[in-house]
């Protein structure tokens, strides 16, 4: 029972902007704990960083050779698709329990206003069917107005939290892991025995290729 508890508890971000001030949240279950603005010490001083000795002489320890296989197009090709199969599994479980948007708009000229106004509910009213049908938004509320009084300046504040289940972030990254050791490990396994070659093996072996 404590498993299956700790694995649908939700973790996730809770990005804020309110009068001015940006705050960042981790959030694991009911608990919130604040990553940003952070709160400074009244007496902390800066921590000087120590300067890393400069090596001396030439005569330092050979460099060990990669353990990461050089990487060619067709590699790279192969690990964006891993990347990208990450990125739509991440965006599949992606709950997004809070969107809030409270906009107003404002410019020397209010006809400059209201034309923003316009063009930003035009878009957002076009961009709106889309996002619906790629996220899972639980809570929105997003409100646009101008502000007409000459010289405004645009007003902006908001909220995003979003959360994924433990399980949900457990089942993606094992599949990310799986689909890399699957390209990983041939790539090893070559580069292993190409190093175990002596050069006279390796020049027959490129004659016979």
């Amino acid at each position: 029972m404590l498993l299956l508890l700790l694995l649908i508890t939700p973790l996730g971000l809770d990005l804020s902007y309110f009068d001015g001030v940006f705050a960042l949240k981790l959030r694991v279950g009911p608990l919130r704990f604040t990553l940003a603005p952070r709160k400074q010490k009244a007496d902390g001083k800066p921590k000087k960083k120590k300067k890393k000795p400069a090596p001396t002489g030439e005569g330092g320890a050979a460099k060990k050779p990669s353990r990461f296989p050089k990487l060619g197009l067709s590699d790279i090709i192969e690990l964006l698709g891993l990347v990208f199969r990450l990125l739509g599994r991440l965006r599949r479980y992606l709950s997004i329990d809070e969107l809030t948007l409270h906009l107003v708009t404002g410019a020397e000229d209010p006809f400059d206003a209201v034309l923003l106004f316009g063009r930003l509910n035009a878009g957002l009213g076009a961009l709106a069917p889309a996002f619906h049908s790629a996220f899972r938004v639980r809570n929105e509320d997003i409100r646009l107005g101008a502000d007409v009084t000459p010289g405004a300046a645009l007003a902006a504040e908001g909220r995003l939290a979003f959360t994924w289940q433990l399980w949900e972030l457990l089942h993606t990254v094992n599949c990310a892991g799986l689909g890399l050791l699957k390209w990983y490990l041939p790539k090893r396994r070559a580069q292993k025995k190409a190093a175990a070659q002596s050069p006279a093996e390796l020049i027959l072996g490129e004659q016979k290729g």
